[in-house]
């Protein structure tokens, strides 16, 4: 039995990056199993991560419904140390499963 895995994801929500944030649908994160990039649409900027940049991923949960999301732990020295990428409570096992998938989540 071939078990396939999809080349990659991409999930629309809102984003943290240090002090700046942007709410949905302006936050984009983009997974596949060589990148996990980050994209704010509204202030045009990106943030690529490889593999060798993650120390780990947590799922956080602050607010019923629309205050989930993961925590990017990271040693990448360009970009601000603290990243989160929320999602809709409802549809986090996606999110979760789809890293799970592409390795960057135990």
């Amino acid at each position: 039995m071939t078990t396939e895995t999809k080349s990659n994801y991409k999930f629309r929500g809102g984003l943290s990056i240090g002090i700046f944030g942007s709410t949905w649908p302006n936050g984009i994160l983009e997974v596949s199993q060589a990148s996990l990039v980050l994209r704010d649409e509204l202030m045009k900027k990106e943030y690529k991560l490889s593999k060798g940049d993650i120390i780990r991923i947590e799922v956080k949960k602050y607010f019923p419904i629309i205050g989930y999301g993961i925590r990017i732990y990271h040693n990448n020295k360009r970009y601000d140390k603290s990243m989160f990428f929320w999602y809709w409570s409802y549809r986090m096992d996606k999110l979760t499963n789809a890293l799970k998938e592409l390795g960057w989540m135990a």
